[in-house]
């Protein structure tokens, strides 16, 4: 890695309220360009589960890194 290389660790709680089934997570890197990564789960009713997602494409971030650049969602698949 260069002096100005980053990997962001993202990670996403998931609690499903409905029905057991696939779900899509998906997180959000808006600092210095825009990035979208996804993963399909399968996750029981009523259970919660940690998603990380890894963002290694990011060079140079300048400022850091603030709740507003990042976001993470979930629906059903």
């Amino acid at each position: 890695m260069g002096l100005f290389d980053y990997k962001v660790f993202v990670d996403c709680t998931v609690r499903n309220t409905g029905k057991g089934g696939n779900i899509m997570v998906e997180a959000e890197l808006n600092k210095g360009g825009f990035w979208k990564k996804e993963e399909t789960i399968f996750l029981d009713a009523g259970n919660t589960r940690k998603v990380t997602f890894t963002f290694s494409e990011i060079t140079f971030l300048g400022g850091g890194i603030t709740s507003g650049n990042i976001r993470c969602g979930a629906r059903p698949r």
